[in-house]
């Protein structure tokens, strides 16, 4: 017959010390190398982006919002039978309102703990990664950029053949969205001259 396993006591000091030790040795070490810094001629933080860069950021920002509506329309379908599974199929909102639902399916019965959980986490990653999608989208449509470059040849000079009225025609259109407070509402609006 054995023996019952015999416990080796320790005083709360040692206790205390083996923690210290433990914790100790999981810090990081000190880097003794300089971080790389960007040289300052490089960056000027008075210069705006280009101007590609706005439709660029808003593209972003849509292709986010797709993806994450694409998860969230993905786990509906995944568990078509779970509460709130036809709330995801609406952009936005829908895995904010399947969360407020969520809980066992039928077929799962009523003890299931780890399904709701994990439906849960992609209710709430799909809603975050929807909502900063679209604030993605909101940063693009109201980033200041620089205007656009004058029309250039191959060799990166003007032409000389180019008609002067084309580029103040091309010039006098301009276009951007603009908040609208006042005492009773807040509204987006667009602001241009044509």
């Amino acid at each position: 017959m054995l023996s019952p396993p015999h416990r080796v006591a320790l005083c709360r000091t040692t206790q205390a010390g083996i923690l210290a030790l433990a914790v100790l040795a999981g810090l990081p070490g000190t880097a003794m190398a300089d971080e790389p810094t960007m040289p300052e001629s490089d960056f000027d933080p008075s210069k705006y982006p280009e101007s590609g860069v706005r439709w660029t950021t808003v593209g972003a920002g849509a292709a986010l919002t797709v993806g994450w509506y694409g998860v969230g329309y993905g786990v509906s379908e995944l568990w078509s039978d779970a509460p709130g599974a036809d709330d995801l199929k609406m952009p936005v909102i829908g895995p904010w309102q399947a969360l407020g639902q969520s809980g066992c399916s039928e077929s799962e019965g009523s003890d299931c703990i780890f399904m709701p959980v994990l439906r849960g986490v992609f209710h709430v990653l799909s809603g975050i990664g929807q909502a900063g999608g679209i604030l993605v989208m909101l940063e693009g449509a109201f980033l200041p950029s620089a205007p656009a470059e004058a029309a250039t040849i191959a060799g990166g000079t003007r032409s000389s053949t180019a008609d002067p009225s084309s580029d103040s025609a091309a010039a006098s259109f301009s276009i951007a969205p603009s908040a609208v407070v006042t005492d009773h509402g807040l509204s987006l609006g667009l602001i241009g001259a044509f």
